[in-house]
């Protein structure tokens, strides 16, 4: 489940990281919010993942439930809410 949260986090960020290069959207700063967000979630898992899981003996994780989903939901919902609704191009006259 770590694996998959962290390559869903990454990956969706990375994906809307490249969309606020490459399209206009209607609202770039929660574009960004939601990418940012998502690395968040993304680097909390890999640390609590490669660091503080193998110094512990039995680690209980609940904080992926109470944590990381939730975030992981609203990284994305905040993302895909710029998106709606595209600006209109420059008017080159």
């Amino acid at each position: 489940m770590q694996a998959v949260l962290i390559a869903a986090s990454f990956i969706l960020a990375i994906a809307f990281s490249l969309s606020y290069w490459r399209w206009p959207v209607r609202q770039p700063r929660l574009l960004l919010a939601g990418a940012a967000i998502l690395y968040v979630v993304g680097a909390y898992e890999t640390y609590m993942h490669v660091v503080w899981e193998p110094s512990v003996h039995a680690p209980i994780r609940l904080d992926i439930f109470v944590i990381d989903l939730p975030l992981l939901v609203l990284g994305v919902l905040v993302g895909l809410s710029s998106m709606i609704g595209r600006r209109a191009p420059p008017d080159v006259t």
